[in-house]
């Protein structure tokens, strides 16, 4: 139905990334992610913002971009852009997403801000084995991996780094947690967080590798911008992703790393 009422490719990669994904970034930043040229991107995003489909606002000195949620239209936008509901879901598949709402709820409920997320009013799986998960559930979901080194950078004096280890091992994670705190120092030079993402390293990987898990059909085309919006840092954790150190950023700039959460 998107593609129908909405021709235009950029216009239509925009609503997708703003209203489904719930990405923000200035517009050379979402011109990368959707693989489009800078300038139709940028002349796009003015013209939502224009028509309150966007919003903008001054950050560090750059306009960042991010879906207007008090837009009048956001209703009928959200269900545009929704993905069509699966065909023949079996059982198995049914229960493993709702496996993963369940973990999405309860980062929410720890301070991860993911979009249209509701958080429990109390969170049951222990912290470090909810990142474990968590870890495991980035490389199928961008937005967990985005919001990851924010929550660790709020969380850190809450986690038992041993506790923690253990989850990552039996989730087969560590190298994952430990590229997504490497993300953090990179963004806060945390001491403690640096000394945890060593140890989670595994030296044996040493060819690259798509952080993302993505449909056959869009491997190719996922896999070219990737390769070009890679930051050196996941290059030297040997991963592929299209996703710049300026999309983790814009989380930690935004949002507060203190205020008073649920234990």
């Amino acid at each position: 139905m998107l593609e129908y009422l909405v021709s235009a490719t950029v216009r239509r990669k925009l609503l997708e990334s703003l209203w489904r994904d719930g990405a923000r970034g200035t517009a050379s930043s979402l011109a990368r992610q959707t693989g489009t040229a800078f300038a139709a991107c940028y002349s796009e995003l003015k013209a939502m913002s224009r028509a309150a489909v966007a919003s903008e606002s001054l950050e560090s000195g750059r306009l960042v971009y991010e879906a207007n949620r008090q837009s009048p239209y956001a209703s009928a936008l959200k269900q545009l852009v929704a993905r069509p509901p699966r065909k023949r879901a079996n059982a198995a598949t049914t229960k493993s997403e709702q496996r993963w709402d369940e973990v999405r709820s309860e980062l929410a409920t720890h301070g991860a801000p993911l979009w249209g997320q509701l958080p429990k009013g109390r969170a049951h799986t222990p912290l470090e084995e909810l990142l474990a998960k968590a870890c495991e559930l980035a490389h199928r979901d961008p937005s967990v991996a985005k919001v990851l080194p924010y929550l660790f950078l709020r969380r850190k004096g809450d986690v038992s780094f041993n506790r923690f280890q253990q989850a990552l091992t039996e989730n087969r994670e560590k190298h994952t947690a430990g590229f997504m705190l490497a993300v953090a120092v990179a963004l806060s030079g945390d001491k403690t967080l640096r000394t945890w993402s060593e140890q989670l390293r595994d030296k044996r990987r040493t060819k690259p590798v798509d952080f993302f898990e993505g449909p056959t059909p869009s491997s190719k085309r996922l896999r070219e911008l990737a390769e070009r919006n890679t930051p050196e840092l996941a290059r030297a954790w040997n991963y592929r992703l299209n996703m710049t150190l300026d999309d983790f950023r814009s989380v930690v700039e935004k949002l507060p790393l203190d205020d008073h959460l649920p234990s």
